[in-house]
């Protein structure tokens, strides 16, 4: 069970790494480079039964924690820290919900619902994924992710994600420029 979102739920959720006990087959893993915007980083953990744990370090499968994870994971224990992260993580879910209130009013387009960091657009009004990609990167120089190579997905569809209420409202100008054209 991956838990890397859980922090863009909007309420504390518990974890269900307590239910490895009673279901040996669980696994859950949780990347806190996710939860802290620090994807270079690779820092995470796995919460499972001890079976599974001596299995793999049996197999070596055991890793170290670079200096600076250990300078992360030091912070994680500043109560400082916490406190500003917490402020910080609830303007993220404000600024994501505002952003799919205003990409949900965009024509030619429907937003699929997420609790994550990011928005799947289905594009319907005859617009290529890679061709939107191309404009909006070019022209506009941002990043959008096509979806072309998703199993399941059928027609055109982008990955949008969430940042900052400025870059928001420019990628959502960027991307009703885009779509006119």
């Amino acid at each position: 069970m991956d838990e890397s979102f859980s922090y863009l739920v909007g309420r504390t959720i518990e974890s269900a790494g307590h239910l490895v006990t009673k279901h040996p087959n669980l696994v859950v893993i949780k990347s806190l480079s996710k939860d802290f915007g620090i994807a270079g980083v690779r820092l995470g953990y796995a919460v499972m039964s001890e079976k599974r744990v001596s299995a793999l370090l049996e197999r070596g499968y055991l890793w170290n924690v670079s200096g600076f994870g250990e300078y992360v994971l030091d912070l994680l224990n500043r109560k400082d820290f916490l406190k500003k992260y917490e402020k910080t993580r609830r303007k993220a879910i404000r600024e994501r919900d505002a952003f799919f209130r205003e990409l949900s009013g965009i024509h030619g387009i429907t937003v699929y619902p997420s609790r994550a960091n990011m928005f799947l657009i289905e594009l319907l009004d005859g617009t290529k994924a890679s061709d939107l990609l191309v404009r909006l990167l070019f022209r506009h120089g941002i990043y959008v992710r096509a979806c072309c190579d998703k199993v399941g997905l059928v027609g055109e569809f982008v990955r949008i994600a969430s940042r900052t209420a400025k870059e928001n409202k420019g990628l959502i100008h960027a991307l009703k420029v885009s779509l006119s054209e």
